[in-house]
């Protein structure tokens, strides 16, 4: 258990005790809201149908898919959830490359994640050179 003390001399409690749940839950939220500001920067056609709350919704459901495939860190997380709001959900099944990708123990989730990074921009660069749009 955290213990954030106040100043000497504050008016507030001395003490104020935060627990495991409550910084696992401040970390998503603080995970969920900087994912949101960047997919929202980058795709801002795409995401102004979407609230906060149904942005949250699908990013807790993507980074726990992402957590199953030992994408666990922040990062690797990131890059998964990033990529499954471009590909669709279940493009890490659908997707056969990808699928082996993420069941390859050899790599890391680092690796992995540059690899989910990649594979995107791959997708998406020859869907726009055949005259197809890259989102926005």
């Amino acid at each position: 258990m955290r213990r954030i003390t106040a100043a000497r001399g504050a008016t507030t409690p001395a003490t104020m005790q935060i627990d495991a749940t409550q910084m696992s839950l401040l970390g998503r939220a603080c995970f969920n809201a900087r994912l949101a500001r960047a997919i929202r920067t980058a795709y801002p056609s795409l995401s102004a149908a979407f609230s906060d709350a149904e942005f949250d919704e699908a990013f807790d459901v993507q980074r726990a898919v992402a957590h199953a495939h030992g994408l666990e860190d922040e990062r690797s997380a990131a890059s998964f959830v990033h990529a499954a709001w471009l590909l669709g959900n279940g493009f890490d099944l659908r997707i056969p490359a990808v699928a082996r990708l993420l069941k390859d123990e050899a790599l890391s989730a680092r690796e992995k994640a540059r690899a989910l990074d990649e594979f995107t921009r791959v997708v998406f660069g020859i869907v726009h050179d055949h005259g197809g749009s890259v989102p926005a």
